[in-house]
């Protein structure tokens, strides 16, 4: 019998050294196919006589040789031709599957040659345009949303190059780049990667607990620059001077809403006797009241004049005085 390897020639003595003495002989099985576990090959519809080191007869060799398994449709994509699937096209050849022997794998992956940029490199690329360029005022640095699909490319491919511009966003805090792969003048595909713009925003912590009512000083907060989602108000202040209005634990973030303006201290007591004055035109009148509320500078309060009994709105001023309210 004579006996020719379609492909892997040199594989040939290793890939049969096992087989039976009869098979070697010429009276074992008309085809022996030996299989690797993955291989690649140029076209996109591989054949028996591609996967698999094959031994037989002449003409059954050249008729098993071009047996089709299967197509790889797109690069990057890989399938599976395992023995079972072998026999079924040998048989749908019509040749007798039943003088088959396999060695080797069970199954071969085949795939084409091809390069892959990943959405990993797209982010790269993409992030590394955003760094070059000038960032919105308290911008702390951009985060991907998602990494885009993978682009797989078949092989062998002229050099890629990859230009990058921002696209219209839909958001103020959100950043879209697009990348553009080319080979020369000629644009392959393109990838969006979106961005989360993350901004620089000071926050109030307690260091120590603070009581309703405390005020807010630098000896019992601490202002820490973290970053957000959103930008700081442009009328952030810190805190100091405000006072607390429920207790706060140390260690806890304060709030604007859990904050309020110290309540103006009184320098008029309720039933204390005040000096009403009225100065208009350069003339000045004075009367003795009653306080009837307590009252800080430039509060209104209700004081009755003693002399006349009659009840009157005033407005406090600095020096503890009155001046009524026309």
């Amino acid at each position: 019998m004579r006996h020719r390897a379609t492909i892997l020639g040199l594989m040939l003595s290793a890939a049969f050294a096992g087989w039976p003495a009869a098979a070697e002989s010429g009276t074992g099985p008309g085809l022996r196919i030996h299989l690797p576990r993955q291989l690649t090959i140029e076209n996109d519809v591989p054949t028996l006589g591609q996967v698999g080191v094959l031994l037989g007869e002449e003409g059954l060799l050249d008729r098993a040789s071009k047996v089709t398994l299967g197509r790889i449709a797109m690069p990057g994509q890989e399938i599976t031709v395992s023995r079972t699937v072998i026999l079924s096209r040998l048989a749908a050849a019509g040749l007798d599957a039943s003088c088959v022997v396999f060695s080797g794998a069970d199954s071969v992956k085949v795939s084409r040659p091809h390069r892959t940029v990943t959405g990993g490199d797209f982010v790269q690329f993409a992030s590394a345009y955003l760094d070059s360029a000038p960032k919105a005022p308290g911008v702390r640095a951009f985060e991907p949303v998602a990494a885009p699909p993978d682009l797989v490319l078949a092989e062998p491919q002229p050099a890629l190059t990859f230009t990058a511009s921002s696209a219209k966003s839909p958001a103020a805090n959100l950043a879209i780049i697009e990348i553009q792969v080319r080979q020369g003048q000629t644009v392959v595909d393109s990838r969006r990667i979106v961005f989360r713009a993350r901004y620089n925003h000071r926050t109030v912590k307690a260091t120590a607990d603070i009581a309703a009512g405390d005020l807010v000083t630098n000896d019992n907060v601490l202002i820490e620059t973290v970053a957000s989602d959103y930008p700081e108000p442009a009328d952030w202040t810190a805190p100091y001077g405000l006072v607390a209005r429920h207790p706060i634990a140390a260690g806890g973030t304060i709030r604007p809403d859990m904050l309020t303006s110290p309540r103006p201290q009184a320098i008029v007591k309720r039933n204390q006797n005040v000096v009403i004055q009225i100065d208009r035109l350069g003339l000045l009148i004075t009367a003795t009241g009653r306080a009837l509320q307590e009252g800080a500078t430039g509060q209104f309060i209700k004081v009755q004049n003693i002399d006349s009994q009659r009840v009157i709105i005033c407005k406090v001023r600095d020096e503890g005085t009155v001046e009524p309210v026309f």
